[in-house]
């Protein structure tokens, strides 16, 4: 709290708990990250390989959220903390569901833009790049 320049009574004044203040940081890279597909549209398949334009979309990302590598550290020691409480697996739960959200998003810019097929399930693709990402 120290880095906050704020007294741990003040924070905790603002926030009930933890819990809250991490829900707010949630929320809060979401919104950094708004329209992070829409980097796709200045380009065009017959001179951008769909390689190429997966590298610009996450540089983008990347840039759009600093700390990032940080953050996936944060993310686990939060839910290892929290994993048996209930009100914090929903708002987990439904922060996975946006996620996916965020992940077809970016299937769909790159089925407008003609990288992937539109006869392809944008959702169903999205969940094979989550699970692929988690291994």
């Amino acid at each position: 709290m120290t880095r906050t320049g704020h007294t741990e009574g003040a924070f905790y004044g603002h926030f009930e708990n933890k819990q809250q203040v991490f829900q707010h940081v949630l929320a809060y890279r979401q919104e950094l990250t708004h329209g992070w597909t829409q980097t796709l549209r200045d380009y065009d398949p017959s001179d951008t390989t769909l390689g190429e334009a997966l590298a610009i979309v996450v540089t983008r990302l990347g840039d759009m959220l600093p700390g990032a590598n940080e953050w996936i550290l944060v993310l686990v020691d939060f839910y290892q903390q929290t994993k048996h409480d209930p009100d914090t697996h929903r708002l987990l739960t439904t922060k996975y569901e946006q996620w996916i959200d965020g992940i077809e998003e970016l299937v769909q810019a790159l089925q407008e833009q003609g990288w992937v097929a539109r006869d392809r399930d944008a959702r169903q693709i999205a969940r094979q790049i989550i699970a692929f990402n988690e291994g």
